[in-house]
């Protein structure tokens, strides 16, 4: 059981005295302009029209993130984290249709594991669910960023290039950008497989990126470990 230290919404938050933002620029700088590089990397298997139109579909999914209220007070709740920052993972979906967006932060500090997300709720059996909550600020274990690193270089995260299942018509982008040791990887997905897949073109796409999928079950398994809500 990992033992939870602190949670905090945003309506608790009275001043921002830090600027956690700073501390993971000096860390890995150039972090915060990964979208249009995870767009840009995208996988070598598409070529010509077939990457542009995986890029179209991607930017499809993110091109309302910075105007969603969840963006801006996710940011605000990371921006209040005190302490000295070692590392960042950062989960963000978003569907262009229907404009909802989903995101988790996890920030590493030297004694604990700091959570920011409005996501609770959003994992089922390892599969992200349309459930969304307000942001707020849940701090854990160290341990838990610890497990979470080896689970992402067991998906070969800094290997991961950008990728897309073309021929879904309405369906999300799925962000995700690790930052440690002055180190940055994102990539984005969109259309991410889980569960079971019926047609051969799902079979197919769920195989070429299983990388990307164990990459974002590393960080929905960190938000198993946020106390319900009931214990807040």
């Amino acid at each position: 059981m990992i033992a939870l230290l602190s949670v905090i919404t945003v309506g608790m938050l009275c001043s921002l005295e830090t600027h956690a933002m700073d501390y993971i620029e000096n860390i890995c700088p150039g972090w915060d302009e990964s979208y249009s590089n995870a767009v840009a990397n995208i996988s070598p298997r598409l070529e010509g029209k077939d990457a542009e139109r995986a890029r179209g579909h991607l930017k499809g999914g993110m091109w309302f993130w910075n105007d969603n209220k969840d963006y801006a007070e996710i940011r605000r709740l990371v921006s209040s984290i005190s302490d000295g920052i070692e590392g960042m993972v950062r989960v963000e979906v978003g569907n262009g249709n229907s404009q909802t967006y989903q995101s988790a932060w996890v920030v590493a500090t030297k004694d604990a594991a700091i959570v920011v997300t409005n996501m609770r709720g959003s994992i089922r059996d390892g599969e992200l669910t349309s459930l969304s909550s307000r942001p707020e600020l849940v701090q854990l274990e160290r341990s838990v960023w610890d497990e979470l690193v080896k689970d992402l270089a067991a998906s070969k995260v800094s290997t991961l290039r950008s990728d897309a299942h073309s021929i879904v018509a309405d369906d999300s982008t799925y962000y995700l950008a690790f930052c440690s040791d002055h180190v940055v990887s994102q990539f984005a997905v969109y259309a991410l497989p889980y569960g079971p897949q019926s047609s051969v073109s799902q079979k197919e796409f769920s195989r070429l990126v299983q990388n990307h999928a164990m990459a974002f079950a590393a960080v929905f398994k960190v938000l198993r470990h946020l106390p319900s809500e009931d214990e807040n």
